[in-house]
């Protein structure tokens, strides 16, 4: 079986233990807490602004400081402004390992693509069950391309891996058959540098009938497309268990995660110690 096969079976059936269910919880509460805290400030304001305010006021010219048109009622620009505003915040989670912060595909993924209204437990769980899906597929993939070493590359691996894991939570939520979900991930691999919203329309033209090519990333093909080894290995780890959501951080500060320690160490000191700003 294809690598792409043995996912597509993994995120059409996979189901999860209701304390990992709870895990995804926290993280998708954590994710609209930095939505909601991220629309108030300055940047999210301006940038919910030049995408529908200004959009709409004003034709799409070669000349608009808008380079297309945006509409609010788009469930791909929703999708679009949600996942930036997320992570301009910089107190979205981040999964060390693969140094991607998956909550702001993930979460605002699966929330635009969630249509039952019911609040029934089962669509909570099918719910959850593609939260914990995205974070599986996307931090191990950013696990397998080696994404906090490429990073000094220059290749962002939350963006390279953004597609990736938006398809995996758009096919679920779309309740794609195995096949399509091959090749909603197929597609997504071609978009690669193309973020969230890329990744939706993957799952979305394969469930229209649009093919990929499932078996590409067995070759070398991701070497010569990206320049970037691949090992398919990384993606085959316990993939049938909620492994990654528990090695993604949730921060306690809107900083990078590097910092972090280095704030709190300052934080303890100051509160411990007794050491004021006039002794500093």
């Amino acid at each position: 079986m294809s690598f792409l096969a043995n996912l597509s079976e993994y995120i059409v059936g996979c189901r999860f233990s209701d304390a990992d269910r709870r895990e995804a919880a926290l993280h998708t509460i954590d994710a609209l807490i930095a939505y909601a805290a991220g629309a108030c400030t300055d940047e999210g304001r301006a940038l919910r602004e030049r995408m529908f305010v200004r959009a709409a006021s004003q034709p799409v010219a070669r000349t608009s400081p808008v380079p297309f048109g945006f509409d609010e009622q788009n469930l791909l620009d929703r999708l679009l402004l949600k996942s930036a505003t997320i992570r301009l915040t910089e107190v979205d989670d981040i999964h060390l390992a693969s140094c991607i912060t998956p909550a702001s595909v993930i979460v605002p993924t699966a929330c635009e693509l969630f249509t039952d209204t019911s609040t029934s437990k089962n669509a909570m769980c099918d719910f959850l069950d593609s939260i914990l899906i995205g974070y599986e597929v996307m931090s191990k993939l950013g696990m397998a391309i080696d994404g906090a070493r490429i990073v000094y590359q220059g290749i962002w691996s939350t963006l390279f891996c953004a597609a990736f894991g938006a398809a995996a939570v758009s096919a679920r939520q779309l309740r794609l058959p195995q096949a399509q979900v091959q090749h909603a991930l197929a597609l997504a691999l071609n978009l690669s540098i193309g973020a969230t919203r890329s990744g939706c329309v993957a799952a979305m033209v394969a469930a229209n009938g649009f093919t990929g090519e499932p078996a590409a990333i067995d070759s070398r093909w991701f070497q010569r497309m990206y320049g970037i080894q691949v090992d398919t290995e990384r993606l085959r780890a316990d993939l049938h268990e909620a492994v990654e959501i528990y090695q993604t951080s949730l921060k306690p500060y809107c900083s990078a995660k590097q910092v972090i320690p280095a704030i709190e160490g300052l934080r303890a000191i100051l509160t411990k110690q007794g050491v004021s700003r006039e002794d500093v």
